[in-house]
């Protein structure tokens, strides 16, 4: 399946063959035919001056020509074969493992779903097993207030479940008792008639329905019915039905949507009972995917021909209705799961198509550059050296055709300092640019999440101070320093520090007798000092003395400082210490400090607004309980004159204030 699908990807268009040969009108009027007995020899005489033609132009161009386009063919030929038979092998063994990834995410998912469905079965097959059912005398003895409570006990010890309702039946349907639930069964409804419940009579084992809509509380619902066999006789004496909302295995399917993923649960009847789009349950199979009713129809031609229980999965390019676009389906069985009506449940994965091949176009994009630089590098190193670049040229095209298929950690050995050497050295290059990409990515993914984690940390803080110490905290932790501290300067000219993170086994600078800092305010008075400052190493920058000693009194090696404002008048920097050793500090370090000091000034922006919203609402409901406490004697008939009516009072107060109190005297 995997075969076929990437053949029909990477399939070229089909060759031209032109059956026919054409003359062209200058060898028409080279050949003379009289007579049919002549056209062998005519053909055959086409053939030689074509080949005398091109004996004619090799004869007469020069040996500098000739010289260059055979070091050309021998140094760009190669490269070019090796750089295609790399981009085949490469984007076939992508492709593979794109598919082989999707598969296996598919299997692992039924398998969970396989897991969670056994688990119910199990659940159910107990209560029917428990003696105060199966055994007669026990079942007549107890009361159906003690039944009811045995129900209610077990779904008490069992909450992670969250099993909606239990309800014991005789065979017949009729309903005996059932635990509490908000949706209890209807007791003058038959249930016998249900397709689960006839099965598990007959089969004497515990079955389960496939997920529909439940009309009493309008929820997606599984029902597995374990019927209740007489210890003795085996006779069965009713059925145990278990009812749980789908709602519940949701947690299963939550990483695979935070990507982007869809996906479709596909009972017996090829009808959809659960998908991250609700609109489509209960409909058929292929109602956003046309194909997938085929893609089922193939899986279930390979479960007759094979273990039902030996998981099945086909892979398929399908259109999206729904959203529109190209998707990659995978569809698997959900095998070991017992009691579901044949063929079984399905489910079906999808995965946008330029989501899933994306790295297949990256690869793509970075062999043709790649390719393309060797090539035109080695194209211009065998015109000038033709005889000796053939081998180090082979050495370097087995080197590119090894990066296409991805070992990055290919190397070449560099001698000299002529053009080969240029070339191996360039080829050493490409493989650690590749490599640097990789790392960079994963690096720019880090940070972006960390960045993401903080803005969400902050935007929960109530107040300034909650909003600093949790940004030090998470700032330290981010870019792996030893401190982390907010220094602040306020209108008066004294500064302080106003939250501390510090690492284990290194000094406070809040523990310490004094946290002023005379250089941190010297550094706030110069105006100019408005971006982040980076010092890699405090003995080799330009620091006063008194400087140096406040930072070794504490252990600082290295050191970034970021200015920001809160407020209009006081001045805060962001510090952060090195204290083990220098550190070369990177840029892209550098300007992710820059942005976590953005989303500090932010966070801090946000509480400062709600606390003076908070403040300014409480003075306005203060006056607003004032003015309604001197109206309440006027409202008690008390006309005592004061020293200044509420009208006055009320005339004096600004427009908007007097609409706001209208506002809180309505309420």
């Amino acid at each position: 399946m995997i075969t076929n699908l990437i053949q029909s990807s990477l399939s070229d268009s089909p060759d031209e063959n032109n059956p026919t040969d054409e003359n062209s009108p200058e060898e028409n009027q080279t050949v003379a035919t009289s007579s049919d007995s002549v056209a062998t020899s005519s053909s055959k005489g086409n053939m030689y001056s074509l080949k005398d033609r091109v004996t004619d132009y090799w004869q007469r161009t020069s040996l500098r020509r000739k010289t260059s386009l055979v070091a050309l063919a021998i140094g760009v030929l190669p490269i070019a074969v090796v750089g295609g038979v790399a981009h085949h092998l490469a984007v076939r063994s992508l492709m593979q493992q794109i598919i082989s990834d999707q598969e296996s995410r598919t299997f692992d998912i039924g398998q969970k779903v396989s897991l969670f469905t056994n688990h119910v079965i199990s659940d159910a097959e107990t209560i029917a097993n428990s003696p105060l059912l199966k055994d007669p005398q026990l079942n007549g003895i107890a009361s159906e207030e003690q039944k009811v409570t045995m129900l209610d006990d077990f779904i008490q010890e069992h909450p992670s479940e969250r099993y909606d309702s239990i309800a014991v039946f005789d065979p017949n349907g009729k309903l005996l008792f059932q635990s509490g639930s908000a949706n209890p069964l209807d007791a003058n409804v038959n249930y016998g008639k249900h397709d689960y419940f006839q099965r598990a009579i007959s089969t004497k084992t515990a079955v389960v329905n496939d997920p529909e809509i439940h009309s009493a509380s309008s929820k997606n619902t599984l029902v597995v019915a374990a019927p209740i066999e007489e210890n003795d006789t085996g006779k069965i004496l009713g059925v145990v039905c278990l009812r749980m909302p789908l709602s519940h295995w949701k947690q299963i399917f939550k990483y695979v949507q935070a990507e982007s993923w869809e996906y479709k649960l596909i009972d017996s009847e090829s009808r959809i009972f659960d998908a991250d789009e609700m609109e489509n349950v209960g409909r058929p199979a292929g109602i956003d995917l046309e194909d997938l009713p085929q893609l089922q129809a193939k899986i279930q031609t390979q479960q007759k021909n094979s273990n039902r229980n030996q998981p099945l999965s086909a892979t398929q390019v399908m259109e999206d209705k729904d959203d529109k676009e190209q998707v990659l389906v995978t569809l698997s069985s959900i095998p070991e799961t017992e009691g579901i009506s044949p063929p079984g449940w399905m489910l079906a994965l999808s995965h946008p198509l330029d989501r899933a091949f994306a790295p297949l176009r990256q690869l793509r994009w970075t062999i043709l550059i790649g390719t393309g630089s060797a090539a035109l590098l080695v194209g211009a190193i065998a015109t000038a050296l033709a005889n000796r670049a053939i081998l180090p040229i082979l050495a370097a095209s087995e080197a590119v055709r090894k990066i296409g298929q991805g070992e990055l950690d290919t190397y070449l050995e560099v001698r000299g300092q002529d053009e080969l050497a240029v070339l191996e050295t360039n080829v050493n290059k490409m493989a650690q640019k590749l490599r640097n990409l990789v790392d960079y990515q994963a690096a720019e993914t880090e940070r972006s999440q960390q960045l993401k984690d903080l803005t969400l940390k902050l935007s929960r803080a109530l107040n300034s101070e909650e909003v600093f110490q949790m940004a030090v905290e998470e700032i330290r932790k981010a870019l792996a320093v030893h401190r982390a501290a907010i220094y602040s300067l306020e209108p008066g000219g004294k500064g302080r520090i106003v939250a501390e993170s510090t690492a284990e086994n290194w000094s406070s600078l809040l523990e310490a007798e004094s946290t002023e800092l005379d250089y941190l305010d010297e550094y706030i008075a110069n105006k100019q000092s408005n971006k982040v400052r980076a010092i890699s190493n405090i003995y080799q920058a330009d620091l006063e003395v008194n400087h140096l000693k406040q930072l070794a009194a504490f252990s600082v090696k290295a050191k970034l400082i970021a200015p920001f404002s809160t407020g209009k008048k006081t001045q805060n920097l962001l510090i952060l210490h090195q204290c083990d050793a220098p550190r070369q500090w990177q840029q892209a370090e550098i300007d992710f400090f820059a942005q976590l000091t953005s989303q500090l000034v932010l966070a801090w922006e946000r509480t400062n607004l709600l606390q003076q919203q908070q403040t300014a609402r409480q003075e306005l409901q203060e006056r607003a309980l004032e003015l309604l406490m001197e109206v309440e004697p006027i409202s008690q008939g008390d006309l005592t004159p004061t020293p200044l009516s509420l009208k006055t009072k009320l005339a004096l107060l600004p427009i908007p204030i007097i609409l706001q109190l209208k506002a809180c005297v309505r309420l």
